[in-house]
């Protein structure tokens, strides 16, 4: 077990802004705990006032988790800020203090956002859940005061194609052929996997709108999510719109401008405070 102390920072309220939905929360008589899962890794993590309880050891804390959480980033200044800006970021500032934006994997942003189109955020995790508990790997792991947990990863594709008539079965073959031909898209545009690397922003956004997957909205999340393009407001149509009418900007792209000057290159954490606390 790791410890660390992070001002400002809500593991509940990170939670409930549904950034991923692979994490689960597990009640206790030590109080509330979340599983936290990220690419082939998972981490028991909890909360005591200021002190984040990760576990596994401090190498796997900074190997992994530190990035993941978005550690690096006082979020205590950017909360600041948004206290001062408009009436719905202000609002959202109190009410849902300690958000931390989280670094998701590229694929479980992809694959996420392609199930959540028309549904709710409860109805996307369940299928998510599903296709990860019905072809990928799962994992075991005991945990003091949780007893045993089993986590099911995202698949690959090879896991997907020996799993694709249960899928078929389960899911119904159309959105099985759409989960699996996201995931060949993947495959043949390996660049959307360490574009970091190799690639910038342009030409993972040209992919995934090449890709006929998404809608601009859904790109901007996995592009905010998964590649730290933060720098628009990121936010869904409702929730654009009552920040838009309570500020002197008319468009999302001037009032990103205008933000910027507060928040710098973080200006999409405005709308996830807002969406944390409205709910999506």
């Amino acid at each position: 077990m790791f410890a660390i102390t992070v001002p400002g920072f809500s593991l509940a309220n990170t939670f409930d802004s549904r950034q991923s939905l692979m994490w689960r929360r597990v009640f206790t008589i030590d109080g509330e705990c979340y599983i936290v899962v990220h690419r082939d890794k998972f981490c028991k993590v909890s909360q005591v006032k200021d002190r984040i309880l990760v576990s596994g050891s401090e190498e796997d804390f900074y190997d992994v988790w530190f990035n993941y959480f978005d550690m690096s980033v006082d979020y205590t200044v950017l909360d600041k800020e948004c206290k001062a800006m408009c009436y719905p970021v202000a609002r959202a500032s109190r009410c849902v203090y300690g958000v931390h934006m989280l670094n998701l994997d590229p694929v479980e942003s992809m694959l996420t956002q392609l199930l959540w189109w028309r549904c709710d955020a409860t109805r996307a995790r369940d299928r998510l859940r599903l296709i990860c508990d019905l072809a990928g790997t799962h994992k075991k792991r005991s945990y003091p005061g949780v007893g045993q947990v089993e986590v099911a990863f995202i698949p690959t594709l090879e896991e997907l194609n020996s799993n694709q008539k249960l899928l078929n079965d389960i899911l119904g073959p159309i959105a099985t052929n759409r989960v699996i031909s996201l995931f060949e898209f993947i495959e043949s545009h390996q660049g959307l996997l360490n574009a970091s690397e190799h690639f910038n922003i342009l030409d993972i956004r040209d992919w995934l709108i090449e890709s006929g997957f998404y809608t601009e909205r859904q790109i901007a999340r996995i592009l905010r999510d998964s590649y730290g393009f933060r720098e628009q407001l990121c936010a869904p149509k409702r929730i654009e719109r009552d920040i838009l009418r309570w500020s002197d900007e008319s468009t999302a792209i001037e009032w990103s401008n205008s933000a910027s000057s507060k928040l710098g290159l973080n200006v999409a954490y405005a709308g996830m405070l807002v969406q944390t606390m409205v709910g999506v």
